[in-house]
């Protein structure tokens, strides 16, 4: 039977066309034709002659409808439901749940390659309006869309949304088939012609409302997620498990240091239970491991080198098609937790080494019992830092499991995750393929970075496999006199069920809350405003779904070990079609890489082209290193702005790793702020910052002041100063991630994947900001002294006097301050004709870090760009350019001094001249360059004239153009 899961998703994909259906009343609609019942003989031979001769002399030619696109096949009549004709056309797109248990039920998606994806670029709408309300529905594989910043955020939704709006409502209602929603190239193509089936469907549903009550607007969210099988019969929000899932052969519990970086008080251990169907089990204990690395000893050594060389089973997360290669899963991340798998193999193979048995040919066993140890199981168990204890629990002969539940007698700083392992090979093969292990989820942690044993208790979870998600929301935002207020009150249901062969386990579910609340008050001289927030590390967006491994393609394309993992909030930094960091083949066409196809470079792409302005020509280097290009562009070591979380990198250029949340998940707090203009363009601001993690136990408490002041400079330009001053305790790490600004090239928007053009790499935080004093100096002007010559300055001055402190993790931080300035200052000048005009250019670029304790600064760097332009146009088409970079004349060098390491300063000459022409094309605009350029680099130190360089080139390069 349909359950209400499926008939809620028939109702939204068919309300629409079902309108259309019955309210069509054109004139020239035709009913259905009569089927004839008598056949008389048309002439009395057995000649049959075929159609007859026709002329295109007076007749105009037309192609068959199936020989250019979009049409594959010749169009034909469509009937509704009732037997109502349609139209006379051609299939686009539908979607069709079917369910019976006499016939068997399934999940049918059908996208057609040319027509829905050549002449509707992959989406549909429809629009409705009448008086008082309008509406729209959109079927598409890019559906940006948005609810609340703790509910739904996608890219691009890949199915159908329904928008309803009257004069003081709206709706938006969402529908999608997640997994598998139709993808017509690669190893998705399992299908029946252009048909997508899925016995196992992981479903999106969920909807967003808004009502406006004078100044009040009120809001609520519902989004839920959650795996089905067709064939099971029970279909429900809370989701069910796939038909295929087996039960955990043996559970493995993970218990670690929830704050690994202090390296001691971690979790303790003093006993541990199992309830099996609510019933204390003491026959069922379980083998304890204890590791110390995350490196895995099975691998295979080199007789000749004596190299090891690891099995790619741990140290990358393998497919069920391939357990041997390395996987990129690895490096995904979910709610900034890195994702791990027991090392079972490891486990396996230590046993079998302490009976006697010989396991060298598969395991580098000195690595073995130095990384891993097995512990007996009455005693009471430690994990400092990066060590952490595994429990494998053999469920094999456990008859009529409904339920299970684990407990622990822990006290400390600890995080309890769940996994499982599934015998999938023969007794005889290899561990690392006779078992699989899925991706750990933490299911518990402490409160705070005790360590002290002053929580001891005894911590129970349930084990359960994921089969759905639910969020709730209420938001609101109200503004009166001046005043607003905003905040959201949200709350995840994360549904859990065991895994028994009637896949009908005991279930449960585990809740968790987040919210937020600002206000703030803007008056012409004054302002003030504050925030509070609540981010639980148990609130989840983010589901883990058993992937049947009869489709192991799913493994091959972004998940791993059978696991995939959907995420209702995703990672997009940037806020393009791509998110940041994911899992699957999220959108159509769109290879399943760790990275966005064409990077995050948050205040670098200012006219929005998906490319960093710090890379204008789009090559392998960034601008800032090239000759001429490098007079506008600087690298992020002069960027100046606020750093809220004091990690270095100015909040508005900050990429992390974390989903779109208004807040990092795991923490709490407050922020006060108020500012002041005792005088025009002086802004004096005040603020007040404690936050600090719920679980981690770690803290930012800052207390700020800013003065800022813009004006102009003598009736010539500009000039802006900034101070700013802050006392900080800040040990939270805030890791961040930086793209290469040089391109790989690789990304390719006309062909059949994209992979990414630019690669990423993670920026950990030092942690600098632990006990400091920072004072800030910020300068920059612009003037035009006289017409056509630019003068610009800017002067960055950071200092961080870093106090003396020993701090509650044991370690000790010295008297200390760390220094930096960077200058930037440039001059152009244009000069012009009639027919000409030339532009010298000079800038200057100083940068300096240095710590006080340490004698060689840690970077000291000057450079001298002097730079001549020309053009001369020989007509009103055709020009010659040229530009000089660097002359072989004392003091207008192009000079780069390394002053810490000098056997890298050099200087640089460059010289390029070429013709360009601009020219019409059928309205477009052609651009042609032609030309030659020269490159000469000599070193200063004559024990590095190996690196010295001379180049020439010879270019042309055509490019197409809208007319401008």
């Amino acid at each position: 039977m349909l359950r209400p899961t499926t008939i809620l998703l028939l109702v939204l994909f068919y309300a629409t066309t079902a309108a259309a259906q019955f309210l069509r009343q054109s004139a020239d609609q035709e009913e259905h034709p009569t089927v004839s019942q008598i056949y008389p003989a048309h002439h009395p031979f057995l000649l049959d002659p075929g159609p007859a001769f026709a002329s295109y002399a007076h007749t105009p030619f037309a192609n068959y409808d199936d020989a250019v696109p979009p049409y594959t096949s010749s169009r034909r009549t469509y009937y509704g439901p009732l037997g109502d004709r349609l139209i006379s056309g051609f299939d686009v797109a539908w979607w069709q749940e079917n369910r019976s248990a006499e016939q068997g039920s399934d999940s049918w998606i059908f996208k057609s390659d040319n027509r829905y994806y050549a002449i509707f670029d992959r989406v549909m709408v429809a629009s409705d309006a009448a008086a008082g309300w309008s509406g729209r529905a959109i079927f598409g594989n890019e559906i940006r869309t948005m609810f609340t910043p703790l509910t739904f955020y996608w890219a691009g939704l890949n199915g159908l949304r329904l928008d309803w709006m009257a004069e003081r409502t709206q709706i938006s209602v969402i529908g999608s088939r997640v997994s598998r929603p139709g993808y017509p190239h690669g190893p998705f193509r399992e299908h029946a012609g252009e048909k997508f089936r899925d016995l196992n469907p992981v479903y999106i549903l969920g909807g967003h409302a808004e009502h406006a009550l004078g100044l009040l607007h009120l809001g609520t969210t519902y989004v839920n997620i959650h795996s089905t099988n067709v064939d099971h019969g029970k279909e429900e929000l809370r989701g069910s498990l796939p038909i295929s899932r087996d039960p955990a052969d043996i559970l493995a519990i993970k218990i670690a240091d929830e704050s690994p970086q202090d390296g001691r008080g971690g979790p303790v251990v003093f006993d541990m239970a199992v309830w099996v169907n609510g019933e204390r089990r003491d026959d069922l204990r379980p083998e304890v491991v204890r590791h110390r690395t995350v490196s895995t000893a099975v691998g295979r050594t080199s007789a000749g080198t004596g190299r090891f060389s690891p099995n790619a089973y741990a140290s990358r997360f393998y497919t069920t098609a391939n357990p041997n290669e390395a996987h990129r899963g690895f490096l995904f991340r979910v709610a900034d937790q890195p994702l791990e798998i027991p090392l079972f193999a490891d486990y396996f193979y230590l046993k079998d080494h302490l009976s006697g048995t010989d396991v060298s040919k598969r395991v580098s066993v000195p690595l073995l019992t130095t990384n891993v140890e097995l512990l007996p199981p009455d005693e009471v168990h430690r994990a400092d830092g990066d060590d952490f204890l595994i429990y494998y629990l053999d469920m094999r002969d456990v008859e009529a499991v409904d339920s299970v539940e684990l407990g622990f007698l822990v006290g400390n700083d600890y995080q309890i995750g769940l996994s499982e392992l599934h015998q999938q090979g023969g007794r005889r093969d290899p561990y690392e393929r006779q078992f699989t292990a899925e991706i750990i989820r933490v299911v518990a942690r402490a409160s705070g970075n005790v360590q002290d044993l002053s929580n001891v208790r005894w911590v129970k979870v349930k084990y359960g496999a994921p089969t759905g998600l639910s969020l709730y929301s209420v938001n609101a935002n109200l503004n009166f006199l001046d005043l607003d207020i905003a905040g959201e009150w949200a709350t995840s249901v994360a549904h859990n069920q065991y895994p028994n062969p009637g896949l009908d386990g005991a279930r449960h579910d585990e809740r968790a809350r987040a919210w937020y609340l600002v206000a703030t008050k803007d008056a012409e001289r004054w302002g003030v405003g504050g925030e509070i927030f609540s981010m639980n590390p148990a609130y989840k967006t983010s589901m883990f779904a058993h992937i049947p491994q009869d489709f192991e393609t799913y493994n091959e394309w972004g998940f791993a070990n059978n696991t995939g993992i959907y995420h209702l909030v995703q990672d997009n930094d940037d806020h393009d079609r791509f998110p940041d960091v994911w899992l699957g083949m999220v959108l159509g066409d769109v290879f399943a890489g760790e990275d966005d196809p064409d990077g995050v470079f948050l205040g670098k792409d200012e006219d929005h082209d998906g490319l960093p302005d710090t890379n204008r020509n789009y090559n392998t280097l960034p601008d800032y290193v090239e000759p001429f290009l490098m007079f506008d562009v600087e690298s992020d070591d002069y960027v100046y702005g606020a750093d809220m979380n004091n990690n270095d990198v100015p909040d508005y250029r900050e990429d992390d790793l974390d989903p779109e949340y208004p807040y990092d998940l795991d923490l709490q707090g407050g922020h006060l702020l108020g500012w002041a203009e005792p005088l025009r363009h002086l802004r004096l601001t005040l603020g007040r910052l404690h936050s600090e993690q719920i679980a981690g136990g770690r803290r930012n408490r800052m207390v700020y002041g800013r003065a800022s002041y813009r004006g102009a400079a003598f009736g010539i330009g500009a000039f802006r100063v900034e101070h700013a001053i802050k006392r900080v305790r800040d040990d939270i790490a805030d890791e961040t991630v930086q793209f290469n600004e040089g391109s790989s090239r690789s990304f390719s928007t006309g062909g059949q994947w994209y992979f990414a053009q630019f690669r990423s790499r993670r920026v950990a935080d030092e942690l600098t900001y632990r006990n400091s004093l920072v004072h800030r100096t910020y300068l920059e002007s612009r003037t035009t002294p006289l017409a056509g010559l630019v003068v610009e300055n800017r002067i960055k001055l950071e200092l961080n006097e870093q106090r003396r402190t020993l701090f509650d993790d044991g370690t000790f931080q010295r008297r200390d301050r760390l220094r930096l300035l960077a200058g930037v200052h440039k001059v152009s000048y244009g000069l012009k004709g009639r027919r000409w005009r030339v532009i010298p250019q000079f800038k200057v670029l100083y940068l300096k870090k240095e710590r006080r304790e340490t004698a060689v600064p840690l970077g000291h760097e000057r450079q001298l760009m002097p730079i001549v332009k020309a053009e001369y146009r020989l007509t009103e088409r055709t020009s010659v350019k040229g530009g000089i970079q660097g002359f072989p004349l004392k003091g207008l060098k192009y000079q780069v001094r390394d002053l810490t390491d000098r056997t890298n300063s050099f200087n640089r000459q460059n010289h390029t001249f070429f013709v360009s022409n601009r020219s019409e094309y059928f309205g477009y605009d052609l651009i042609m360059n032609a030309g030659l350029a020269f490159e000469k680099i000599q070193f200063v130190d004559p024990r590095q004239r190996a690196r010295n360089r001379k180049t020439s080139a010879m270019f042309i390069r055509v490019i197409l153009g809208y007319k401008e």
